[in-house]
């Protein structure tokens, strides 16, 4: 799944700062697309994870 993926490029050892914060932002889109249309599914998947990315990027700052 898309959550599986975002959490697999975050762990690599090879992820940069940067990477990490690109990732955000993809997450950021997509979030903001299932908002508006309706889509609670992915919403609630990637709501598990999102926390774990961010403290992903702050580690890495």
């Amino acid at each position: 799944t898309i959550c599986l993926y975002l959490i697999d490029r975050s762990l690599a050892p090879e992820a940069t700062f940067d990477a990490r914060l690109h990732l955000i932002y993809l997450m950021n889109d997509i979030l903001h697309n299932c908002i508006r249309k309706g889509n609670d599914a992915i919403r609630i998947q990637m709501s598990k994870i999102i926390v774990p990315i961010y403290c992903l990027a702050v580690d890495q700052a």
